[in-house]
């Protein structure tokens, strides 16, 4: 995790102009500066006056955003799972490759948008195992994230109420969605089978408070520009 801060400077290394990027890891307290000939900010949180903020609000000049812009949080659960070993039907098609649980997401499936009448507090689910380029390996590897209303439900600030309960409840949720409950590391063991407690090889979960743009607080641009500057700001 980054401290950063962003600025302009005419220094024989930036060439007469560009930027000048200072960032210190909060761990180790490590500074590193690097220049760039261009800034593009991706997070609003590099804008708005907090202390994640990149540049000095008198730095800001057309970079500049509305201060009651607004966010709605998510809890995120990163999974690790044992690849599902392929059961092959008399019909020679893989049932791992072609499988969906009763919610209608498919496990194979790269990207899965979830409502409230699919599930009461699951709204995404990224297999990223399935994306171009990462097929193939030994693992399954998925992103989950939680409703608005769950995670205001258990974010304390930028923390989770209970997060060993949490991780719990967010990882049986996303194995029965994909259909594979029988993962799960309380679940009885198939004769013949891998135990259950090795199949999920790693949960964690994350408090994201600053997840997703308020429906009602949006900047109407697609983007912000500073072209005088060489500068922009994109993204939510």
């Amino acid at each position: 995790r980054l401290q950063v801060h962003a600025s302009q400077g005419s220094s024989t290394r930036l060439g007469g102009g560009g930027w000048l990027v200072r960032s210190s890891c909060r761990a180790t307290g490590e500074e590193v500066e690097d220049a760039f000939d261009a800034l593009v900010l991706s997070d609003k949180l590099l804008i708005l006056p907090n202390k994640y903020a990149v540049l000095a609000e008198e730095d800001l000049g057309p970079l500049a955003l509305p201060l009651d812009l607004t966010s709605t949080g998510a809890v995120v659960l990163l999974m690790v799972l044992a690849k599902e070993e392929p059961s092959t039907s008399s019909s020679g098609v893989s049932a791992a490759a072609t499988s969906t649980s009763s919610s209608g997401v498919s496990a194979a499936a790269a990207v899965q948008r979830l409502g409230a009448q699919d599930h009461a507090f699951v709204r995404l689910i990224v297999n990223d195992s399935a994306k171009p380029g990462r097929t193939g390996g030994p693992h399954d590897l998925y992103v989950v994230h939680s409703s608005a209303e769950y995670a205001t439900a258990h974010l304390v600030g930028e923390a989770l109420d209970d997060e060993e309960a949490v991780r719990a409840e967010m990882v049986a949720a996303a194995l029965a969605i994909l259909g594979r409950v029988a993962d799960a590391p309380d679940a009885p063991d198939a004769p013949g089978s891998t135990p259950a407690s090795g199949r999920v090889l790693h949960a964690s979960v994350m408090a994201w408070d600053h997840a997703q743009p308020s429906t009602e607080s949006r900047v109407e641009a697609p983007y912000l520009i500073d072209t005088a500057r060489r500068a922009g700001v994109v993204g939510d």
